[in-house]
C-alpha cells in the first residue's frame, strides 16, 4: 500500500513503476476487494495514468459501498473536476454535503468546480462557507461580499447571498459586543 502511494506522489513515474504499482493494487485487492482505502488508491493511479472513466466508475463503486467516507467525497469530487465534469462534481458535493457534517474541503472542491464553469457568486458562497467552517468568520463575510459583486447569479441566489451576510454579520457583532 505504502509503496503505491509513494508512487503517487512522483511527479513523473516509470512506466515499470506503474506496472508494479498495478501488481501490488491487484494483489491488495485480492486480499480486501471492498476495502475503501484499496479502492481509492486504485481509482488514484488510474486516473493518474490517464484511465479516467476506469478511476471514475472506481470511484462510483467504491462509494456505493460506503456512501459518507469523505476520503471517496474528496477523491471523487477532484476526479470529476479534473476531468472536466464541474456541473457533475457540483451535484455530487451538493448530495454529500447534505449527508455529512459539514465539510469545509467538500465547499472547497464545490468553489473549485463553480469557478470552473465561471459561476462566481456560487464560487465565493462555496468558498464563504468552507471559511466560516474553518472558523474565519470575517473572511467568510468578505467572500459574500465578493458574491454581491460578482454580478451573476438568479434573484434567488443572490436573495440566498444577501441573507446568509446579514446573518454573519450579525453574528460577527454579536460576537465584537460580548469581547
Amino acid at each position: 500500500y505504502g509503496y503505491v502511494v509513494a508512487l503517487l506522489r512522483q511527479a513523473d513515474p516509470e512506466a515499470s513503476d506503474i506496472a508494479t504499482a498495478r501488481a501490488q493494487i491487484d494483489t491488495l485487492l485480492e486480499k480486501a476487494p471492498d476495502d475503501p482505502m484499496i479502492l481509492a488508491l486504485h481509482a488514484q493511479l488510474e486516473m493518474r495514468t490517464g484511465q479516467a472513466q476506469v478511476g471514475l466508475s472506481i470511484y462510483r463503486q467504491a462509494l456505493r459501498l460506503y456512501p459518507t467516507r469523505r476520503s471517496l467525497m474528496y477523491g471523487y469530487s477532484a476526479a470529476l473536476i479534473r476531468s472536466g465534469r464541474p456541473q457533475e462534481a457540483v451535484e455530487f458535493l451538493d448530495r454529500s454535503i447534505d449527508r455529512v457534517v459539514p465539510d469545509p474541503h467538500l465547499y472547497e472542491l464545490k468553489a473549485e468546480a463553480h469557478a470552473l464553469q465561471g459561476q462566481q457568486l456560487r464560487q465565493h458562497r462555496a468558498r464563504a462557507e468552507a471559511l466560516l467552517l474553518r472558523g474565519n468568520l470575517r473572511a467568510a463575510i468578505q467572500q459574500l461580499r465578493y458574491a454581491q459583486a460578482s454580478g451573476d447569479g438568479d434573484f434567488y441566489e443572490r436573495s440566498g447571498v444577501d441573507a446568509r451576510l446579514r446573518e454573519l454579520m450579525a453574528f460577527d457583532a454579536e460576537l465584537r459586543r460580548d469581547n
